[in-house]
């Protein structure tokens, strides 16, 4: 069911055909929270990115900071294929985390701020940032990270939610029950909010989503 799709029958439960009520840029923006949680329920926004390193034994020219080409909401997993191609899991902390742990001077122009990285954390939302700095040795060497990202909101009309099918049926009950909210009936927000739920616990067990313990896709 595609994004119009869903937008014509939220407007059928919502008794709003003419477009009275509500503008499609409304509905639209509640379509995207709409997917926004089946996505993130259904734990579907799993982001993998590889990169390549850029080491040195000159602390400018040794690179601590990856763009990672999509925007993660937080790493699970960093690993590196070291100078003897051995894969070596990173710890994953965030900076305040590093502070504590390795000095407010990590930063700084200094020798032991540069050799084999062990710590992975978030610079920036796109942004992976590794301590120490690579240094030469590690000159090219491989970081494959691994995350949740952030939900993309639809391109256009005929754009579809990555779930199932089946799940794509609770779309305008979800939408409904924000339309009703908003126009303070909270007696029908709910009621369509139920709606919503019972189609998304009759259906997510059909969904195959990947288990982070399991290191595999399994049926949710």
């Amino acid at each position: 069911m595609d994004r119009q799709t869903i937008r014509s029958r939220s407007r059928e439960l919502l008794a709003d055909t003419n477009s009275i009520k509500f503008t499609n840029a409304i509905l639209n923006s509640w379509i995207d929270l709409w997917n926004i949680e089946l996505v993130t329920r259904l734990e579907l926004d799993k982001a993998t990115s590889t990169v390549t390193l850029t080491g040195s034994d000159t602390y400018a020219s040794s690179e601590p900071n990856y763009n990672l080409g999509a925007i993660y909401l937080y790493l699970t997993e960093v690993y590196l294929d070291d100078v003897n191609d051995i894969r070596r899991r990173l710890k994953v902390i965030d900076q305040d985390e590093l502070n504590d742990y390795q000095g407010e001077d990590w930063r700084e122009n200094d020798a032991r701020n540069l050799g084999n990285p062990e710590i992975a954390y978030l610079a920036d939302y796109n942004v992976l940032g590794i301590y120490p700095r690579p240094n030469a040795a590690n000159n090219g060497n491989t970081l494959e990270v691994f995350g949740y990202r952030d939900t993309a909101d639809f391109s256009g009309d005929t754009s579809e939610s990555i779930t199932i099918r089946a799940l794509h049926a609770s779309g305008p009950w979800y939408v409904a029950s924000q339309g009703y909210a908003l126009l303070g009936d909270t007696g029908r927000s709910e009621y369509h909010r139920k709606r919503f739920e019972d189609i998304f616990s009759q259906h997510k067990m059909r969904q195959q989503t990947f288990s982070s313990d399991m290191k595999r896709w399994r049926w949710y």
